[in-house]
């Protein structure tokens, strides 16, 4: 069988953001969930705000012109950070990347103030103190990062952005399969030493039902479309 590990931009956002997409949700069969992906806050050292509260202030002394990267227009970095203006009530500088490494570079560098990224592949510069971890924008603390507060803890609520990342299969596989395949992946995300690896990356396990993943979907799928048709955005 052919299988999908999806996340995300690909399953919930990408639909509403590009013209011409190729393939749409109805075209996939959620079999579970893997991991939650946490997205944290990272300033530059240089960033003359140490936590959430004094960027929210820095940006409402200087509205417009703290630099926020991000990973590219729409993506879930980009999303993040306008849930945040929005919930927080400013306005920053938003300076599109043409990739993940290139805006953590100059955010590192101080040429950028701050941006959102997934925790994955972000631990590394985290805990060599080349970026500052102001908050996580999930419901609860990381386990990778315990003593980084969320955002509804930093003070700003409604400001929580989720990534994912899941396993899911073509049209028309037969349900016994989907249900068997989904079974197998539950029995691996509940073992010790798999949610310990991933903790270790900066990822949360959390396995699902086919049900559960589709609802997951579903909803973030509902949401995202709002955002972007709210923001402008489309891409070819």
């Amino acid at each position: 069988y052919t299988l999908l590990v999806g996340n995300i931009g690909t399953q919930a956002i990408n639909e509403s953001l590009y013209r011409k997409l190729g393939y749409t949700q109805a075209d996939f069969e959620p079999i579970s969930m893997i991991a939650d992906l946490p997205i944290a806050l990272l300033a530059s050292p240089s960033l003359k705000a140490n936590t959430v509260g004094e960027l929210v202030a820095l940006a409402r002394a200087e509205p417009g012109k703290v630099i926020a990267a991000s990973s590219g227009v729409g993506n879930s970095t980009h999303l993040a950070l306008e849930i945040f203006q929005s919930a927080a009530g400013v306005r920053f500088l938003h300076v599109p990347y043409k990739g993940g490494s290139q805006a953590m570079a100059d955010v590192m560098a101080g040429h950028a103030g701050f941006q959102f990224n997934s925790i994955l592949g972000s631990t590394g510069q985290i805990q060599s103190g080349k970026v500052k971890a102001l908050a996580v924008a999930s419901p609860a603390r990381s386990p990778s990062l315990p003593d980084v507060p969320t955002m509804a803890e930093a003070g700003v609520a409604d400001a929580e952005m989720a990534s994912w990342v899941g396993i899911l299969a073509p049209r028309g596989t037969p349900a016994a399969i989907v249900e068997k395949i989904s079974a197998d992946v539950r029995d691996v995300v509940a073992r010790e030493d798999f949610r310990a690896t991933l903790v270790e990356q900066g990822a949360t396990a959390r396995a699902s039902t086919p049900a559960e993943f589709r609802a997951t979907i579903a909803r973030d799928s509902q949401r995202f479309a709002a955002l972007i048709r709210r923001l402008g955005i489309q891409l070819e």
